[in-house]
């Protein structure tokens, strides 16, 4: 190295930086059971009957009087019965929501850096002691 010249020793250290990244934590899990119960309800229906009554009546027979013949005659009866129905209603909601939450977290890792230690002796020195400066 010449007189002119400048010698430039670079001293590096590093620096603990820390960044972040989305990841997966895992997942919530919200199931539905399906549970099956019998239900009574009593329910008010209605049949017809026929009520047959005899009476003693006395008077002429009518030409509208149909006599001496046999005869069946048939009474419709009518009733009702019970049909069951099911209709599906929405009998509660559930709200899933998600939040963040932050914390601190801390990372932890060993950093490294460069310390410069001069030693060495002066030219001034060397001299006093009577050596020369290329000293092999």
């Amino acid at each position: 190295m010449n007189a002119d010249d400048n010698l430039v020793v670079p001293v590096i250290e590093e620096d603990l930086t820390a960044g972040k990244r989305s990841v997966a934590r895992g997942a919530a899990r919200i199931h539905k059971d399906v549970i099956e119960e019998q239900q009574s309800l009593d329910v008010p229906v209605t049949n017809e009957e026929v009520n047959v009554s005899r009476r003693v009546v006395n008077r002429a027979a009518d030409p509208a009087d149909i006599a001496f013949e046999e005869e069946t005659i048939r009474v419709p009866l009518r009733g009702e019965e019970v049909v069951a129905e099911k209709r599906a209603r929405v009998a509660e909601e559930i709200d899933v929501d998600k939040a963040a939450v932050t914390h601190n977290a801390q990372v932890t890792d060993t950093v490294r850096r460069e310390e410069v230690v001069v030693g060495g002796e002066s030219e001034l020195e060397r001299r006093a002691r009577g050596e020369s400066r290329t000293r092999q």
